[in-house]
């Protein structure tokens, strides 16, 4: 049998305990993806901030750093600075990147920073996979009913 799909090498082989309907399984895979194909895996640096996004150090092979709400480009900025030959992601939620953040990544994009800022924009859509995840196990669909783990 000719194997089709598999995990990307730099994604650890552990289950994600992100709430069903939320995308950051999804994220994560692609940026992995992208890592790998690119091979770029032993210079790359994430930074995630608190909240969901946080738990990427889990999930991904590679050096990562936490860092307060809002501040990941300030983070991402230092760290292309003092290392240009890295590959330097940050990995933020729309509330973090958009709200508390705006300040931040403005100020990144007013200087051209060369750092790659990954929003996942997925406030709405987790909000929406989440309710639908709840409305199926009131009704019989259950959290690990397929059909419950899309974001609408």
């Amino acid at each position: 049998m000719n194997k089709i799909f598999s995990r990307p090498t730099c994604l650890k082989d552990k289950v994600f305990r992100y709430c069903p309907g939320c995308s950051h399984g999804v994220l994560h895979r692609i940026i992995a993806e992208t890592i790998d194909l690119f091979g770029v895996r032993d210079r790359t640096i994430g930074i995630a901030p608190v909240g969901c996004a946080v738990f990427a150090y889990d999930y991904f092979d590679i050096d990562m750093i936490e860092v307060p709400h809002g501040r990941p480009p300030a983070i991402a900025t230092g760290m292309k600075r003092s290392r240009p030959q890295s590959v330097i992601f940050s990995y933020q939620g729309d509330g973090d990147l958009a709200a508390i953040g705006t300040a931040e990544i403005v100020q990144a994009a007013a200087r051209r920073e060369t750092v790659d800022v990954r929003g996942d924009g997925r406030n709405g859509l987790r909000s929406v996979g989440q309710l639908d995840a709840e409305r199926r196990d009131r009704h019989g669909g259950g959290a690990g009913h397929a059909s419950s783990l899309r974001a609408a």
